[in-house]
């Protein structure tokens, strides 16, 4: 069983917070329906957390413009939460437009970027496309270590997810 804490209690301040915050358009809005979606995931609710994720999203696109890292942030965390639930396809195109965004921002050589190709490894691994697996993480492996930054956790678990793949060839 997954421990909660507290998390109805979480839940209820969260949703005071978001309440409060989007009666007046505050930013922070979006960080508490992030947290919302956070207690859900925790609680097992991935479909109720993609909502959520969705609602964050359409507030940031509104109040920062599509082009944000912020934007950026919540499409890689909804696209995870539906790899996760199987739904590959939808899961993909929102970190693919969440990578689109971050290299817009920020170029090809940045922590972010890593982290969302990674992500990306993830879901193609998890479709069992080794290929693809070996491509993405080579990639993101490249962006880490032009930062002399192979010691990201990112760039661990994208090593972790090559060695798998190279034990299934």
């Amino acid at each position: 069983m997954i421990n909660l804490g507290r998390g109805d209690e979480a839940r209820i301040e969260y949703e005071n917070a978001a309440e409060t915050l989007g009666q007046i358009g505050d930013l922070r809005y979006a960080e508490a329906i992030q947290g919302l979606a956070t207690v859900e995931l925790r609680a097992g609710n991935i479909t109720g957390a993609v909502k959520l994720y969705d609602e964050a999203v359409r507030f940031l696109e509104i109040h920062e413009g599509g082009l944000s890292s912020s934007v950026a942030s919540v499409l890689s965390a909804s696209g995870l939460s539906l790899v996760s639930l199987g739904k590959f396809s939808a899961g993909e195109a929102r970190i693919e437009r969440a990578l689109e965004i971050q290299r817009e921002l920020f170029g090809n050589e940045h922590p972010t970027v890593g982290v969302t190709l990674a992500n990306l490894a993830k879901s193609a691994y998890l479709q069992r496309d080794f290929s693809r697996t070996e491509e993405v993480c080579l990639h993101a492996l490249a962006v880490f270590e032009s930062l002399e930054n192979l010691t990201h956790p990112k760039a661990i678990t994208v090593q972790m997810t090559r060695a798998g793949v190279l034990f299934q060839q």
